[in-house]
């Protein structure tokens, strides 16, 4: 899609229908670094002008909790604050981390068991009392079609690489969209 519109001399968002919007909100990741480190960076965030991020958690429950609890004690109540495990929680521990993280006011837990375990992915999304948001889960829209149907996420989380291009991207959000569910759109830096 990017080499067609630099071939017809036009932004790649004309290409898909036009301009929908003049900002887009993002977060920023804290990564699974020491929690003073971790604290450090989100207060980073804060002085760029981010009003969401999550933390990188599924690392070991202790370290996890301080480093969540550490980020949360740097950045206030106000600015939202989720989790990802990245599969990193296994269906048994999910649960009981992700309760003892909501003391602390996260808003969503995104990916907290492995992509292979989907099918208890319903069950732990009806137990958390938070958005559950799919991303190592979700490549394609069959992907999407599946947690759908097994009614396994409240978000999906949509890469342009990790889909295949934008094109197959757009798919996935289109039927997110149908479906009244939520997306967010990530990044490994192909779209800069």
């Amino acid at each position: 899609m990017g080499y067609c519109g630099k071939a017809a001399g036009k932004p790649v968002y004309e290409l898909l229908g036009g301009k929908v919007r003049d900002f887009v909100t993002t977060k920023w990741s804290v990564s699974g670094v020491e929690p003073e480190k971790a604290a450090g960076i989100a207060k980073w965030a804060i002085k760029e002008g981010f009003k969401a991020m999550k933390v990188k958690v599924g690392i070991e429950a202790e370290g996890d909790f301080a480093r969540v609890q550490a980020v949360r004690s740097a950045i206030g109540r106000e600015i939202k604050l989720g989790v990802d495990a990245n599969g990193g929680w296994s269906p048994e521990a999910a649960l009981g981390s992700i309760e003892r993280l909501k003391s602390l006011g996260i808003y969503f837990a995104e990916q907290p068991i492995a992509p292979e375990e989907v099918a208890f992915m319903p069950e732990l999304r009806q137990k958390m009392g938070i958005p559950l948001v799919a991303d190592e889960s979700i490549y394609t829209l069959q992907d999407a079609m599946v947690l759908k149907r097994l009614e396994a996420a409240d978000v999906f989380s949509v890469y342009v690489g990790k889909a295949g291009g934008i094109g197959p991207a757009k798919a996935i959000a289109e039927f997110a969209q149908r479906s009244g569910l939520k997306c967010t759109i990530g990044s490994n830096l192909e779209l800069g």
